[in-house]
């Protein structure tokens, strides 16, 4: 019986070393919402950022098709004054700068789509 005994002790004494090495839960806790706050944190900056960008893109879309907008009549007013050369080289201009307008378009539908989406992990 002796020997039961102190096995037992034995026994309780490693289970109770093993519990006091072990971390106290509170600090767990802690240590857990802690690095929960600061993912909250940078999913704020993330989603600033992405709103950013598309506010970003949409100006430089409204910038571009007003840049259309006014080469389609400065091309019009060079035709009238019968120079096709100049004409010319403004309609290709407008043509890329309506290419760099799709271009534009597709990376807003994107950041739209990013933007949406850390909105939305967000509200969660």
């Amino acid at each position: 019986m002796k020997i039961l005994a102190r096995m037992s002790r034995l026994i309780s004494a490693n289970i109770n070393h093993l519990l006091d090495q072990a971390e106290d839960p509170e600090v767990m806790v802690k240590e857990i919402i802690r690095n929960m706050e600061e993912s909250i944190i940078e999913l704020r900056r993330e989603t600033v950022k992405a709103v950013a960008s598309q506010k970003q893109l949409q100006k430089q879309i409204q910038t571009a098709r007003e840049l259309i907008a006014d080469l389609e009549e400065k091309a019009r007013l060079v035709l009238k004054k019968n120079d096709e050369e100049l004409a010319r080289r403004v309609l290709a201009k407008k043509l890329h700068t309506e290419k760099t307008v799709g271009t534009l378009e597709v990376e807003l539908k994107s950041a739209t789509e990013i933007a949406n989406q850390l909105k939305n992990d967000l509200a969660k």
